[in-house]
């Protein structure tokens, strides 16, 4: 099996390049944990605000940890929570008695928000369930549709709002996006999730306002939908540099596809931009799909050098372990 030609790239120590081959690799079958259970934790790189990417047992969990933690560390953790999403906490960390904190209007709706289960929100995030296209005839329209798609699927909304205040984006863009088209808030629908205090955001938007929370704490963003009738996309965007406002030449940003074709099969890929070049991993449940993808790999190579892309490596393999 061919080994990542992206690996002398991104790799910087021994420690360093085991955490970012995982991080490029699909996300491991978590197993059941208990509440309470105490787990150990490598830190793979820091984020902001406080908040580390910590290798949990093979996959990425993004945790807020005490100051002076550094990447490579191995740290003691307990599960704090089980549902709506699986959550550590440093070992030894428990609110001392007697505190008797006081939490703002706006932070407890925030908690009950993300509390929330999924079957408690009616209304999808970033989804699309109109096709985008119509047929895959044109690459680079495909692209600019999926491109539309993504930025006008609201989780970017308050930024453009703040652009069309600023003169700098038409208010027909604007008026494109899902919170442009709900009613408004007048008063707390009977239907809509009960929380604590007056909700600020429509009972519909409650979904996408949840999921723009989740992308800050992740500094991920996903998009799901049909690029074309009965073809449905996962789409996975996160940066990688793990630096707050990185400067351009330093970002580094991952995407993460995956398709459910008609004659290949379940195919994954994850592409990692670099300041170097773009480098290419795609994984087939199928060998044959696998083998098919490995024999169109010059033309890929050429289309990516026709757009002025320098390929750092691609690589293709069959695995049916995602």
């Amino acid at each position: 099996m061919p080994k990542p030609l992206t690996e002398p790239i991104l790799s910087r120590a021994s420690s360093d390049a085991q955490l970012q081959r995982i991080g490029r690799t699909a996300p491991v079958t978590a197993r059941n944990f208990a509440l309470g259970e105490q787990v150990r934790g490598q830190v793979a790189k820091e984020l902001a605000g406080g908040y580390f990417q910590v290798l949990i047992e093979g996959n990425l969990h993004a945790l807020n940890l005490p100051s002076g933690t550094r990447a490579g560390d191995v740290v003691k953790l307990v599960v704090s929570a089980l549902e709506p999403r699986l959550n550590f906490t440093p070992a030894g960390t428990e609110q001392p008695a007697g505190t008797n904190a006081r939490f703002s209007d706006a932070a407890r709706f925030i908690t009950a928000l993300l509390n929330l289960g999924e079957d408690a929100i009616a209304s999808p995030g970033a989804t699309s369930n109109a096709p985008i296209c119509e047929a895959p005839q044109n690459v680079r329209i495909l692209a600019a549709d999926l491109e539309h798609a993504f930025t006008q699927s609201g989780m970017f909304y308050e930024h453009h709002q703040a652009r069309w205040v600023e003169g700098l984006l038409p208010l027909t863009t604007l008026l494109q996006e899902p919170q442009a088209a709900l009613p408004p808030l007048l008063a707390q629908d009977d239907s809509a999730p009960q929380l604590p205090t007056a909700s600020p955001v429509h009972a519909d938007a409650l979904a996408i306002v949840r999921q723009q929370l989740d992308s800050l704490n992740t500094h991920s963003v996903a998009w799901n939908g049909f690029i074309w009738p009965g073809q449905v996309l996962d789409w996975e965007i996160s940066e990688q540099s793990g630096k707050f406002r990185a400067a351009p030449e330093e970002q580094q940003w991952q995407t993460r596809l995956r398709l459910n074709l008609p004659r290949l099969g379940e195919v994954h890929a994850t592409l990692v931009l670099t300041p170097c070049g773009l480098a290419v991993a795609i994984a087939a449940d199928a060998r044959d799909a696998s083998g098919e993808l490995a024999d169109a790999l010059p033309g890929l190579r050429q289309a990516l050098a026709s757009a002025g892309i320098t390929t750092l490596g691609i690589t293709v393999r069959d695995d049916e372990t995602h």
